[in-house]
Order: structure tokens, then C-alpha cells, then sequence
């Protein structure tokens, strides 16, 4: 079906909207008084659908202040809609954008049992590429991925995952859970997480958190770059759009911050 049209809207919908619109989190509760004056809506008509949209769990009103707030129904409805999110979708074109910007591969992952598990891929224009493919996993404290995602998870999960002592897959890789800790935070402080060819040894990889509306981290976005292309001046041009990029998804999740 096509975009409808103005003239085939239904005129109370567009007011129960509009209504809705009102409420903010700057202004989480709202009086009768005030949604009339700000919808410019009659009182008698203002009184009829907010009536209806109490009835159905829409907006719930406070019974010491009788001012109104947004109710439990479209809590449950805001819940839905998040979970039906597509992460993917969301964070390629600006995958895209960042590869299109710095010509190296970008990669999006999420972290499942210890390790990092790549979720999407952009590739670089460059004829040598990364071998990593949508599925593989990867020991989340030997990438870049891995440690922006461990940095924002408990104690306990880094215990059950991650052992005290480390296989070493290059001779930068991390050997240890207490040498992990330490990495970790030094992430969290700046923000960033790097692989220093810790896993492949001529492959460099930098990583940042993406935050959900709650705060929380469940995704992390990276640029690969293998260590012959990697130049102070490049590096200098990865760092700010890497951090850009996440923050663009982050907002895009819902996510208030920097």
C-alpha cells in the first residue's frame, strides 16, 4: 500500500497524537489545563480523548497532582518497538560512511560467551582484505571489538568467561585475566579499545562502544588497518570518525550521551 494521504487522515487520531507529542522528558507530566493551551484543542474535545486514552493505559493521571503522564501501555509498546530494532540496519550506512571516509574495513560485533561475534562487515576499497566473515567469533581480549565490549561488562561475567591465564596467539597478545583488568580500564577511560596486532600480528584494529537508550553496551564498532598502511596522520583521521560513527548509532539507539 502507498503513503496515504493527507486528506484520508483520520482527524481524532492525528489529535490523540498530537496529545501524546506534548509530553517530553523535560516535561514528563502535563495538566489538563496545559494540554489544552499547547494543542489548541477545545476543552470538551481535549477531555474526550484524553478520557480514551486513560481507559486504554495511554496516559495515566497522578491522583495527588491530577496532572497526566505517558501510561504503562505504551511502555510495554516502547519495549516492542526496541526489540524490533535491526542493529544492522542502523549502524551499515554509517559503516558505510566511515569506510567511505578512511578506505579501511569496518566492523560491527556484539559479544556472546567470551567471545566477540561479527555481525556485519564493510570493506575497504584496498585489494588485500580482512578474512573475517558475518558469524565468526573471535576471543573477545584478543580484539579491539572484544575489549570495548568487555570493558562495560561485570566482574562476574569477565570471571566466567575469561580465564586467569591467556593463549597467546602473537607476541603482543594479552596473557593474563589481572593484564585484561588493566586494559579494560583504559578503555573505559578513553573511550576506545585497540588491538595492537594481538591476534594477527600485522593487523591493527581500533574499536568503540555503541550505547543503548539504557546506557548499556551490546555493540562495538571498529576500522581494521594493517600495520604497513597504518601512518601517525592516518591514525589521526581513524580515532575521530571511529568515535563518530558509534555515537551516530548510539543515537540512533536511543542512547541521550556522548
Amino acid at each position: 500500500m502507498g503513503k496515504k494521504k493527507s486528506t484520508d487522515r483520520i482527524q481524532s487520531v492525528e489529535r490523540v497524537v498530537h496529545i501524546l507529542d506534548q509530553f517530553s522528558a523535560e516535561r514528563p507530566e502535563l495538566r489538563f489545563t496545559e494540554i489544552v493551551e499547547r494543542t489548541g484543542l477545545n476543552k470538551s474535545t481535549a477531555f474526550n480523548l484524553i478520557s480514551t486514552l486513560e481507559a486504554l493505559d495511554l496516559l495515566e493521571q497522578d491522583e495527588v497532582t491530577r496532572s497526566y503522564r505517558l501510561g504503562v501501555h505504551l511502555m510495554k509498546l516502547g519495549e516492542i518497538a526496541k526489540k524490533s530494532i535491526k542493529i544492522i540496519d542502523i549502524a551499515k550506512p554509517f559503516m558505510a560512511e566511515l569506510r567511505d571516509s578512511v578506505n579501511e574495513t569496518v566492523q560491527l560485533a556484539k559479544l556472546e560467551n567470551g567471545f566477540a561475534v561479527y555481525l556485519e562487515k564493510v570493506e575497504s576499497f584496498h585489494p588485500i582484505k580482512t578474512n573475517s566473515e558475518r558469524g565468526d567469533t573471535i576471543p573477545a581480549y584478543v580484539s579491539g571489538l572484544g575489549k570495548a565490549l568487555l570493558a562495560y561488562r561485570s566482574g562476574d561475567y569477565i570471571e566466567e568467561y575469561i580465564p586467569e591465564t591467556l593463549k597467546r596467539y602473537t607476541v603482543n597478545t594479552i596473557g593474563s585475566r589481572a593484564e585484561l583488568l588493566d586494559a579494560l580500564k583504559r578503555v573505559r577511560a578513553e573511550g576506545m579499545a585497540k588491538d595492537n596486532g594481538e591476534f594477527i600480528e600485522d593487523l591493527v584494529c581500533f574499536a568503540v562502544p555503541i550505547f543503548d537508550y539504557k546506557g548499556q553496551v551490546n555493540y562495538a564498532v571498529s576500522v581494521s588497518v594493517p600495520s604497513y598502511r597504518l601512518t601517525p596522520e592516518q591514525e589521526e583521521v581513524l580515532k575521530p570518525g571511529i568515535i563518530s560513527a558509534a555515537r551516530k548509532i548510539s543515537a540512533e539507539l536511543g542512547y541521550p550521551g556522548r
